[in-house]
């Protein structure tokens, strides 16, 4: 019996396809294994180090733009065809793929020589995540069988004969004897010691964070630091070389770098997972597995823009279950651009408080392991047999105790685009207020789901996540919000070009203020930031976005001179708009003396909505006492034209002359009425 075993770019690809051969080797002693990867991915490394064959074909993920589209499409073409030659040599009873890219030519390969009458080779994929990557959605479709590690992710492959098995964890991920675990180390037996690795290629933000934050954590003179860096190895990023680099600029005494261990990859993973006290990692399917099965108490930091979002949703499962802390990366603002960051003054916290507080790692360490699927070794055997003998369809799951992952609501919002994302929270979140946001179901997911749009290359998701920002009351981004609001592209084409500032289009701009004023936070930032944008952003909305702020926080933005003199300066701007924002604005931040000297001219503008906005300015210093009833200022507006241009049934004009005439009422006459009576209509 011969197997083709395929998937991979990371180990979380290419462990379980190593687990389900263990599981064969079971049922079939004699059974010959061959694995299809791609060079220079996870699998280069990993496959023949555990003893297994391995033949490389082109294939590549699919990126960026048309420009990127193309070259995936003619890699995996390429990679095809040398599957072909391959299995036409190998000649397996079946190929098995745990997605990725690197499994793509494989399989599409296998499907197209039994089209061709060439193999009858049976044809299983496992997908390991809650809701199905791209790849795997595609190649289920030419699949004899579907393996999937959750009971619910049937839901997401229709057609598809699809059987539960769960994950399959390795045989050597167990639990170890920590005392024997840290002897093989060379470890005391007394340390606290913290694992960190970002997976097999490693995470760039990860190894930064956890740099930056070793002169805090190696002031604990009981703290071991085991750091996998990653193999990732190119042009862009050297994973070992730029976090060598990195230690040594910090200038670490000779005690402390002992007790710092990095590698490129823990090749005994599991005696480290057992000599640890608190694991660091990413969010995919295989680590928190892994990490489930050996009760370690984690912080996870997914990894986004991936498919689904499914390290997000993975890791606030977990934190839902309290099995795991999570931590998300933050975008920061830069010279280049906004970009994703892991605080390390966060991580560092965490971590110290986490290993500071003994009860808490054993609590986190039992919610781990109660969420953990015990998963037979011969399951995927027996099920292969099956399908070999007959292709009798998969058995209903039954009753395996497996906990929720997640919910159907979480896993549909996070495979949103962020279009569908956004349309959702303004259906969801306008109408609340800020503590009834906070009690949002997946507000958590929203407030990551904004990060990840925030850091975007293309304005218009970026435009959609600073929407998302303001919806979802995210204070946190706040200061960024302050940077985009006032990050004006360069003068002219030609600073652009050298000096790199491309800066925020207007639409991100005007959005940001909008979500600064939602959030409505004020201090001398905020106030600074919209004086700026009253004298000197180019673009028109932004300033109508800047006046309508005031209005908002206007008990915040009372009696303010600065702002009145900007607001002044804009009355001749020639957008209409502009100019009757920044009339009532004047109602908040100014006197009645500076409405006094234009309100005849504007009493009598041919444009009703200026003259509709010095009736609201004038509104507003009643309102706030500035000018009292009888004023000269309200007889003059008396005499303003009360009539729109626009046809409009409820004559927001004379409503508004109606409100301002309540307002002058002498204080007996009110009393007549009643308190006040109603405003006519």
């Amino acid at each position: 019996m011969k197997f083709v075993l395929t998937g991979g770019g990371t180990g979380g690809h290419v462990y379980p396809a190593l687990a389900i051969a263990e599981s064969l080797k079971t049922r079939y002693d004699t059974a010959g294994f061959l694995y299809i990867g791609v060079r220079g991915r996870a699998e280069e490394k990993i496959v023949p180090g555990l003893g297994y064959p391995i033949s490389f074909v082109a294939s590549a993920g699919v990126t960026g733009g048309l420009t990127g589209k193309l070259g995936a499409g003619l890699r995996i073409g390429i990679g095809c065809l040398q599957a072909l030659w391959i299995l036409i040599r190998f000649r397996p009873d079946a190929i098995i793929g745990t997605g990725g890219y690197a499994s793509v030519p494989a399989v599409l390969a296998a499907s197209v020589l039994r089209k061709l009458g060439l193999s009858k080779a049976k044809i299983f994929t496992h997908e390991q995540n809650y809701a199905p990557g791209r790849w795997n959605r595609l190649i289920s479709r030419h699949a004899d069988r579907v393996w999937t590690s959750f009971i619910d992710s049937a839901k997401f492959l229709p057609g598809a004969d699809v059987e539960f098995t769960g994950y399959p964890v390795r045989s050597q991920i167990s639990r170890i004897d920590k005392v024997a675990a840290r002897r093989k180390l060379g470890l005391d037996e007394k340390a606290r010691v913290l694992m960190v690795f970002g997976g097999s290629q490693g995470a760039r933000t990860i190894n930064r964070a956890l740099v930056a934050a070793l002169p805090a954590l190696l002031k604990d003179k009981s703290l071991v630091v085991l750091h996998g860096t990653g193999a990732s190895s190119s042009r862009e990023y050297d994973a070992a070389a730029d976090t060598a680099g990195a230690v040594e600029a910090l200038g670490l005494e000779a005690h402390q770098l002992e007790r710092y261990r990095p590698c490129q990859y823990f090749t005994d993973i599991q005696t480290y997972y057992a000599a640890a006290d608190l694991l660091v990692c990413r969010g995919g399917a295989g680590t928190l597995n892994e990490l489930l099965t050996c009760g370690i108490p984690s912080i996870v930091i997914p990894k986004s823009n991936l498919a689904g979002e499914h390290q997000a949703v993975n890791a606030l499962a977990l934190a839902k279950a309290g099995a795991a802390e999570v931590i998300f990366e933050s975008p920061v603002a830069g010279p280049c651009g906004t970009t994703a960051v892991v605080d390390p003054a966060l991580l560092e916290r965490t971590i110290s408080g986490m290993l500071a507080d003994s009860s808490r790692l054993e609590q986190i360490s039992h919610a781990a392991s109660r969420m953990r699927v015990v998963v037979e070794q011969s399951v995927f055997a027996n099920s292969v047999a099956a399908v070999l003998a007959g292709g009798r369809p998969a058995a209903a799951p039954g009753d395996h105790g497996q906990p929720s992952w997640g919910n159907m609501e979480t896993v549909r919002l996070a495979g949103l685009s962020p279009s569908g994302v956004l349309a959702h929270a303004g259906k969801a979140l306008s109408a609340m207020d800020a503590a009834a946001v906070e009690q949002h179901l997946n507000i958590r997911l929203l407030r990551y789901l904004a990060d990840v749009y925030l850091v975007s290359p293309r304005w218009q998701v970026r435009n959609m996540g600073v929407k998302l920002t303001g919806l979802a009351f995210h204070r946190q981004r706040r200061d960024l919000l302050l940077t985009m609001a006032g990050e004006r592209p360069a003068g002219s084409v030609w600073k652009k070009l050298f000096s790199g500032n491309t800066g925020q289009v207007g639409f991100v701009r005007r959005n940001a203020l909008t979500a600064l004023t939602r959030i409505g936070q004020w201090d001398f930032r905020l106030e600074a930031l919209l004086h700026e944008c009253l004298r000197e952003d180019p673009y028109y909305e932004v300033r109508v976005e800047a006046a309508r702020c005031i209005i908002e926080l206007e008990q915040h933005s009372r009696d303010n001179a600065l702002l009145t003199q900007c607001l002044l300066s804009n009355l001749s701007h020639r957008s209409p708009e502009v100019r009757w924002s920044c009339i009532e604005a004047l109602g908040v931040t100014g006197d009645a003396e500076c409405l006094v000297k234009v309100s005849d001219k504007l009493a009598l503008h041919p444009n009703w909505r200026i003259r509709q906005a010095l009736l609201r300015a004038v509104e507003h210093l009643l309102v706030r006492g500035v000018i009292t009833a009888g004023h000269p200022l309200v007889q003059s507006v008396e005499q303003l034209i009360p009539t729109c241009t626009d046809f409009n049934p409820s004559f927001p004009l004379k409503r508004s002359l109606n409100r301002l005439r309540q307002l002058n009422r002498p204080e007996s006459d009110k009393t007549k009425r009643g308190g006040g009576g109603k405003a006519e209509q």
